[in-house]
């Protein structure tokens, strides 16, 4: 949503006088700060117009400073500030900190500005993963100008975004296509790290190693060949149809390429835990978008847990993810190795 509503404030210019990006997605952090740059500032200007700071070293009495200067060539200057730290989640090392009041005076003279800011500058905030919502600052801007988190795209969203992504480097892909790479990146899967950064590195890799204009399938497979959450749903595929062979095979390669065990071990339990969740809500009546909203999953993903829970009763699955909890305590006591563990978990499930 806030992707949507950041665009339409852009182009409409009302970004105000003070704005906090900040999100999970980073990329689309970056990306607002550039597509501000480049809509309210020339490249002639930007030296005179526009100034950068890094949160953590800024003096904010500097900040206020440059806020309060006058545009030269620019209906409005520009002042970017960097991952604040006032802004950020106060941890125990915060609240015992000594310097603390000397930094409060700082902190209460910015926030005096953002209260009351020149209407000839743009203030541009930006900020981690996560924001302290209790602070001054932040409800000082949540007052007077706007804020946009950052969060993952819809499917819809991401869908646009890979095609636009491919057709400016002309190149084509179609649905089928488009699914199985947003299926193949775990992009929309619950509590996944994969994040728009790694698919931008990703789409670049299918751009050159797609000889036509269209992308495929092998395209695909070659970039992303190893991905974590792909592997692990094929593995457990395998393991549905009763293919344990292959499942040591693949078990041998991660292990091999060094995979974290745990990473292995947790999402084998996310999946299967996706799995029993989907099964549980289809057997007590639930259509399949209640099922969706429920799992905050797309259709695709849904279908596919549907289609291995369809093997199992519901006490098999509670059985398997106790197999995994035992694996990992079993690693973690030292009374199995890890790849022995491992290679039982899969011959007991």
């Amino acid at each position: 949503m806030a992707f949507k509503q950041f665009q339409q404030d852009l182009n409409e210019g009302k970004l105000g006088n003070v704005c906090l990006l900040y999100g999970e997605e980073r990329f689309l952090t970056d990306w607002a700060s550039g597509e501000i740059v480049r809509l309210c500032t020339n490249e002639m200007s930007r030296g005179l117009d526009m100034t950068e700071y890094d949160g953590a070293t800024a003096d904010l009495y500097s900040v206020v400073e440059s806020c309060e200067t006058l545009p030269v060539f620019s209906e409005k200057r520009l002042v970017f500030i960097d991952r604040i730290p006032k802004l950020k989640p106060e941890s125990e090392k915060d609240r015992n900190d000594k310097t603390r009041d000397k930094e409060e005076g700082r902190n209460d003279y910015f926030v005096k500005y953002v209260k009351e800011p020149s209407p000839s500058t743009l203030l541009v905030i930006t900020a981690g993963d996560k924001v302290n919502k209790t602070t001054a600052l932040y409800k000082a801007i949540a007052k007077t100008g706007k804020i946009y988190e950052f969060t993952k795209l819809s499917e819809k969203e991401v869908r646009v975004w890979i095609k636009k992504r491919f057709k400016a480097a002309k190149k084509s892909i179609g649905e089928k296509e488009l699914s199985y790479l947003i299926e193949s990146s775990g992009y929309l899967e619950k509590n996944s790290d994969y994040t728009l950064r790694y698919f931008e590195n990703d789409i670049s890799k299918i751009i050159l190693l797609c000889a036509g204009e269209a992308v495929t399938i092998e395209d695909i497979d070659l970039a992303i060949e190893g991905n974590f959450n792909r592997d692990i749903f094929k593995m457990i595929d395998l393991i549905t149809t009763g293919n344990k062979k292959m499942v040591y095979n693949m078990l041998d390669n991660m292990l091999t390429f060094d995979k974290n065990i745990y990473g292995i071990l947790a999402l084998l339990w996310r999946q299967y835990e996706n799995i029993l969740s989907a099964k549980v809500l289809k057997d007590g009546g639930r259509s399949m978008g209640e099922i969706m909203s429920a799992l905050k999953s797309p259709d695709w993903m849904v279908k596919r847990w549907l289609s291995v829970g369809n093997s199992y009763k519901e006490a098999d699955l509670q059985r398997i993810l106790q197999l995994i909890h035992d694996t990992d305590i079993n690693i973690k006591t030292g009374l199995m190795d890890d790849r022995t563990a491992l290679e039982f978990l899969i011959g007991m499930i």
